[in-house]
C-alpha cells in the first residue's frame, strides 16, 4: 500500500513539474534597431524605411495569378519614432516611454486572370494613371496602420498599447476572375497591462445598397460579415505578446543563429477569436548584396550579413497560410549594429493564388526631416 501511495505521490510530483514547465515562455529582445544595441533605449530614435513592391507570378490556373505593379505609384513606408509620452485618445491615460510605428502600404497595379490554357486576361487596374477623381473603386489599394508600444525600458519588453489600422484592398478569390473590394478600419486597445485585446470595427461600405456594391462583372464592393466588437483574453498566458503590425519591428530584436527559433503570441482580428502563435525561425545566416540609400548615402552592392527568418502562424486549429520570409541585417556585436537590423527584404503570401508580395529596401533614414 505504501508503495502505491509513493507511486501516486511521484506521479503527482511529475504532474506538478509538468504544469510548472507549461508556464508562460517569455521572449527577451535586444535593441538591435539602435546603432548601439547595448544602450537599450534612445529617446531620440527615429527611423524611416522605404521599400519597393513587386509580386511573384503563380503557377495556378483559373485564378488571378499575375499582378503587374505600377512601381512609381506603389511602395511600403515604415516609420518608427520614440516618444516621451503618448495620450490615449479615448480615456486620456498617459503612457510614458513608447514607440510610435506607422506602416503605409500603397499598391497601384493591374490584375490578370490566368485561364486553364495559360492565357492571360486583364481583370482590372487601379491607382496611378487608372485612378479617376470621381469614383473610389479605382483608388490605389492601401493599408495604413499606427501602433503604439513600449520601448525596452522598465522591462516593458515592447508591450503593445494601441493599434489603429485602415484597409482598402482588392482581394482575389481561390478561383475565377472576380475581385472583392473591402474598405474598413479596426482599433485594438490593449490597455495598460496587455492582458486582453478589445477590438472594434468600422465598415465603410456598411450603408451601401446592393446596387452600389456592384461595380462591374469582375469587381464587387463587399460588406464585412460581422462588425461586432470583441475581446480576446489571456494574451500573455503562454508567450510574450506582440501586435501583428509590430511583428516586423519585434523580429529585429531577436538574436539569431542558424536553426534557432522563438515563439510569441499575436492576434489577427477576423481570423481567430483566440491568440495565435507566431514562430520566428532562422534557417541560416547568409551574406546578401543590396543597393539602397542609407542615411543619405548611396550604398551600392553592399554585402550585408542577414538572418534568413520565416514567420509562421499557428494555434487556431485551421490553416493560417504560408510563412512570411525576411532577410534581417545582423548586428556586428553587442555594441555595434551597423545596419540597425533592418529587414532588407520581406516576402508575404498574397491571397489564395500562390503569389508572393516582395518588399525590397530602397532607402533607410535615421534623421527626421
Amino acid at each position: 500500500m505504501k508503495k502505491k501511495l509513493a507511486l501516486l505521490a511521484a506521479c503527482a510530483a511529475c504532474l506538478f513539474l509538468f504544469c510548472a514547465c507549461s508556464a508562460k515562455v517569455s521572449t527577451g529582445f535586444s535593441a538591435n534597431w539602435l546603432k548601439d544595441p547595448s544602450a537599450m533605449n534612445n529617446p531620440s530614435f527615429y527611423e524611416e524605411l522605404t521599400y519597393g513592391v513587386s509580386f511573384s507570378s503563380s503557377d495556378s490556373k483559373d485564378t488571378v495569378g499575375k499582378i503587374q505593379v505600377d512601381a512609381e505609384n506603389s511602395g511600403l513606408v515604415m516609420k518608427t519614432e520614440a516618444l516621451a509620452s503618448w495620450t490615449h485618445p479615448v480615456d486620456g491615460t498617459i503612457y510614458y516611454g513608447v514607440y510610435r510605428m506607422s506602416y503605409e502600404l500603397t499598391l497601384s497595379a493591374t490584375y490578370y486572370y490566368i485561364a486553364s490554357d495559360g492565357s492571360e486576361e486583364k481583370v482590372l487596374s487601379f491607382g496611378g494613371a487608372s485612378d479617376t477623381a470621381d469614383v473610389d473603386y479605382d483608388d490605389p489599394a492601401k493599408i495604413v496602420s499606427e501602433i503604439i508600444f513600449y520601448t525596452l525600458a522598465d522591462q516593458k519588453n515592447l508591450q503593445p498599447v494601441y493599434n489603429t489600422t485602415s484597409y482598402f484592398t482588392y482581394n482575389t478569390q481561390m478561383s475565377g476572375s472576380r475581385v472583392s473590394l473591402y474598405s474598413y478600419s479596426t482599433v485594438i486597445d490593449y490597455g495598460t497591462d496587455c492582458s486582453q485585446a478589445k477590438i472594434s470595427w468600422t465598415d465603410h461600405f456598411a450603408d451601401l445598397s446592393d446596387d452600389e456594391l456592384s461595380v462591374s462583372d469582375n469587381l464587387t464592393k463587399v460588406r464585412l460579415r460581422n462588425t461586432d466588437s470583441a475581446t480576446i483574453k489571456d494574451l500573455q498566458k503562454n508567450y510574450t505578446f506582440i501586435d501583428a503590425s509590430q511583428l516586423l519591428f519585434a523580429a529585429r530584436g531577436l538574436n539569431y543563429s542558424a536553426q534557432s527559433s522563438n515563439t510569441v503570441a499575436t492576434v489577427l482580428p477576423g481570423i481567430s477569436a483566440q491568440p495565435l502563435n507566431a514562430t520566428l525561425s532562422c534557417s541560416e545566416i547568409v551574406d546578401n548584396k543590396f543597393t539602397f540609400s542609407f542615411d543619405g548615402q548611396e550604398a551600392a552592392e553592399q554585402n550585408i550579413s542577414c538572418a534568413n527568418v520565416s514567420i509562421a502562424l499557428s494555434g487556431n486549429g485551421s490553416n493560417n497560410g504560408a510563412s512570411h520570409e525576411m532577410l534581417i541585417a545582423q548586428r556586428a556585436s553587442e555594441t555595434r549594429s551597423d545596419y540597425y537590423a533592418i529587414p532588407m527584404r520581406i516576402e508575404s503570401p498574397f491571397g489564395f493564388s500562390g503569389m508572393t508580395t516582395i518588399y525590397t529596401i530602397k532607402s533607410a533614414s535615421h534623421t527626421k526631416a
